[in-house]
């Protein structure tokens, strides 16, 4: 019995998840978020206690993680462009792995930019699963 669960355990790691809106693993990805400095500097520019996040996309896979998340604030009167994160998970918690580069939105063909910044990532994080990726930037 143990062994079966083990097993049912590794298959469902296999897989691609998509955390829904108030799951208990989308709220820890999005907590790993909010402890990032740069997050942690839009509560005080911002004079929040708690920075939320708008148009959510995450994937998750083998314990990595990728996010793609606007911070705002919960009355709408601040919203930024999205931040686009790779976390791992360690011991139970989502750690913040590296940030999508900036050069990455704003460049001539986004897409190939963000297609080369994850080829490198993947390069120098081999058990990190492409699968957690967009197709599109």
């Amino acid at each position: 019995m143990t062994l079966l669960l083990a097993s049912q355990a590794v298959n469902a790691q296999a897989t691609l998840q998509i955390p829904k809106l108030g799951s208990a693993e989308r709220t820890a990805l999005l907590d790993c978020l909010r402890a990032d400095k740069s997050t942690q500097g839009l509560n005080q520019l911002w004079k929040v206690k708690k920075v939320v996040f708008f148009d959510v996309t995450n994937r998750v896979k083998g314990g990595w993680a990728y996010v793609s998340a606007k911070p705002g604030t919960l009355d709408g009167k601040h919203k930024q462009d999205p931040v686009n994160v790779v976390l791992q998970q360690n011991g139970g918690k989502w750690k913040l792995i590296e940030s999508v580069s900036d050069e990455v939105g704003p460049a001539e063909n986004p897409d190939a930019a963000f297609k080369e910044w994850y080829t490198k990532f993947i390069a120098s994080h081999k058990s990190c699963p492409v699968e957690i990726f967009p197709a599109h930037f």
